[in-house]
């Protein structure tokens, strides 16, 4: 890790995760953050497992459009 890239790191992804709409943002953390399983997300949410596996591809293509890859190049385009 180059030194002094901590920060700016952090605050592209939380610029890139307030981008996304609130149920994809949802979604896209209840799994990692909470350790929840698809089918639990989607009874939380009150949607179907399918929708909740759509917005989390969706919002990962999202994120990915929107954040350098880690070896430093630049985000690639979405679509």
């Amino acid at each position: 890790r180059r030194p002094g890239t901590g920060g700016q790191a952090m605050g592209r992804l939380l610029r890139a995760l307030d981008a996304l709409d609130p149920a994809s943002r949802e979604t896209i953390l209840l799994r990692p953050l909470d350790r929840r399983s698809v089918a639990e997300i989607a009874e939380t949410l009150g949607c179907e497992e399918q929708v909740v596996a759509e917005r989390a591809r969706l919002a990962r293509e999202a994120l990915r459009g929107r954040l350098p890859n880690p070896s430093g190049a630049e985000p690639r385009a979405a679509g």
